[in-house]
């Protein structure tokens, strides 16, 4: 949702966006700017409410108010499918949408369930891709709702092979993030295209010495990057990077001969 307000010379105003109640705000814009925006990338469909106050009493004057709702692109679960009693059958082979990390109603979509049925003994391929704007973790439950595979590793691309007896089994895909939106696509036994889009590489990220290590215990991939940064110019590298920067949150003491 994009909405651009436009004062007239003699106006100055604020803008506030609020949720679905009329009552909590989400969004606001306080620039004394003639022309100003209002984004908000990752609403839910639905009815919410724009206030356009005057900064002082004696501005006065007309506005002008332009409305640009932008859809995603990828098309929607059916909700509400946010925990495991209320997934949705889908069939096998298939592909199948959804998106996640939309907020309305005081609420950001965060879980995705899906319910599949096995009538004989069967290998199993599940194939996920999403958005860049999106991290997920795939988590599968057999009938009696225990987990029996997972893959957290944060990727964009990824794939789980099961070998499964018949039965009823769960899928949950689960947004990584509050900040974290967009579409995905699961296929069962049928491949998807990826979404993945690599972004171009900036001049400083070609220049620095990167080296990468994958951790075998967890299968995540780390980057040492030779380069002179502070701690917030480096977790801007890392994330323009599409990764994060490692945090250490143990402590382990390590002999050196």
């Amino acid at each position: 949702m994009e909405i651009t307000i436009t004062n007239d010379d003699s106006l100055t105003t604020y803008a506030f966006l609020y949720d679905v109640n009329g009552k909590r705000e989400i969004l606001r814009n306080e620039t004394r700017n003639r022309s100003y925006k209002l984004i908000y990338p990752n609403l839910k469909a639905g009815t919410y409410y724009l206030l356009i106050s005057s900064l002082w009493d004696i501005h006065y004057g007309g506005y002008t108010i332009e409305n640009k709702f932008i859809p995603q692109n990828i098309k929607g679960d059916k909700e509400p499918n946010d925990n495991i009693n209320n997934a949705v059958d889908v069939s096998i082979p298939s592909v199948i949408s959804g998106t996640l990390g939309y907020y309305g109603n005081e609420k950001q979509d965060r879980d995705d369930f899906f319910k599949f049925h096995i009538p004989q003994e069967m290998d199993l391929d599940i194939y996920l891709t999403e958005e860049p704007t999106l991290i997920t973790y795939i988590f599968i439950y057999n009938e009696n709702k225990q987990e029996i595979a997972r893959n957290d590793i944060g990727v964009s691309d990824y794939q789980i092979s099961l070998k499964l007896k018949p039965g009823t089994y769960y899928i949950q895909v689960n947004s990584i993030g509050n900040h974290l939106y967009g579409g995905y696509y699961i296929g069962l036994n049928r491949q998807v295209p990826s979404l993945f889009i690599e972004t171009p590489k900036k001049a400083e990220e070609e220049t620095a010495n990167i080296i990468k290590i994958t951790n075998p215990i967890n299968n995540h991939t780390y980057a040492v990057i030779d380069k002179n940064l502070s701690w917030e110019e480096a977790k801007d590298f890392c994330e323009n990077m599409g990764g994060h920067l490692a945090t250490i949150t143990s402590l382990r003491r390590t002999k050196i001969y």
